[in-house]
């Protein structure tokens, strides 16, 4: 092919539209990992801390903040899909592009959760531990 098969409509076309629907869906994609990556972590370490008795509670609340995270994340996507794809929108009500700024922030809200609670029982683990050892518990800075 020798180029000279594409009409300079095409070209043009290309060059208008193209960068702009191939930054959006390597937004949509960067933005989909980054939204889901740390809920699917939680939803594995559910698992292990389930089956370790003093963790167990712990992990319930990881697996619940994991799965609610991953929902909306998913949520989310299909809401910004019509932007990509016009012919996806749904009229009336049930277009989600109007909401899907509140849902951008909701999954790393929820992550947030996840490793608070972890945070906290790691704290009261080792607080727990230190008593029962009768010994004062021991911070050592980073350096």
């Amino acid at each position: 092919m020798d180029g000279s098969s594409r009409s300079p409509e095409r070209a043009e076309r290309l060059t208008r539209r193209g960068p702009w629907v191939s930054g959006f869906v390597l937004l949509s994609a960067c933005g989909a990992a980054l939204l889901t990556r740390l809920a699917l972590a939680g939803v594995c370490l559910a698992k292990r801390l389930a089956a370790v008795e003093r963790w167990a509670r712990t992990g319930h609340v990881v697996r619940r903040c994991a799965v609610v995270a991953i929902g909306v994340a998913t949520a989310y996507l299909a809401a910004t899909l019509p932007d990509v794809f016009p012919s996806l929108a749904i009229p009336g009500v049930l277009d989600g592009r109007s909401v899907s700024g509140l849902m951008r922030p909701a999954p790393f809200g929820l992550e947030t959760l996840m490793l608070m609670a972890l945070a906290v029982h790691l704290l009261h683990v080792t607080v727990t531990s230190a008593r029962e050892r009768r010994e004062p518990a021991r911070v050592e800075a980073a350096g």
